[in-house]
Formats: C-alpha cells, sequence, structure tokens
C-alpha cells in the first residue's frame, strides 16, 4: 500500500465539494488563456490528470507527467482514446525533454 491515499484523491477530483469545485473552475479559465490550438503543453505532476480532459481539445499535444505510477496509470484509462494526450512516467523536474520544448508548461 504504498499510495494508499490514491483512491481518496481521485474521489475528491471526480465530486468535488463546491469550494473545490470553483477552485477548479477557475484554474480552467486560466489555462484557457494560456492554451493556444497549436501549443505543446506539459501537465507537470499531472496526478488523475483532474485538467487533461478539459484542455486537450484545446491545444495541439498535451503531455501529462507523473511519478505515481497508480496516478498516472487512472489518468491514462480515463483518457484512453484521445489521441492528443501522452503519459510519461518520470519526475517533473527530470522530464528528459529539451529545453523550450512546450509552449505552456503548469502544475
Amino acid at each position: 500500500m504504498e499510495h494508499d491515499w490514491a483512491p481518496n484523491f481521485i474521489r475528491a477530483i471526480e465530486q468535488p465539494l463546491k469550494p473545490l469545485a470553483e477552485t477548479f473552475l477557475a484554474e480552467q479559465a486560466c489555462l484557457l488563456k494560456l492554451g493556444e490550438k497549436e501549443h505543446l503543453v506539459l501537465d507537470a505532476g499531472c496526478g488523475a490528470g483532474r485538467m487533461a480532459r478539459f484542455l486537450a481539445p484545446h491545444v495541439k499535444q498535451l503531455v501529462c507527467i507523473d511519478d505515481n505510477k497508480e496516478m498516472l496509470l487512472y489518468n491514462m484509462q480515463r483518457y484512453w482514446g484521445i489521441l492528443n494526450i501522452a503519459g510519461v512516467f518520470g519526475e517533473s523536474t527530470k522530464t528528459g525533454f529539451p529545453d523550450q520544448t512546450f509552449d505552456v508548461t503548469f502544475s
């Protein structure tokens, strides 16, 4: 039980309390201002991919990176079939991508 907190975290994202839901909406609005259809975007420490489904239609490619296998697996299963979302297992501070690969990075 290395990550026994993960199921609770996922439930909190899927069914957030009202104040948290309001925060999520504000975050979405902010990301929409930053993302453009031709942008390559990195979600550093993506966790369960709370913003992935929302942001993917608005950008060219969304790369989700996380060092928690359980959360990344959940993210990738949840968004299977959305072709412009890619999952990467690893540390968000050591992605292996060259500098300036991404137009927007958020966490």
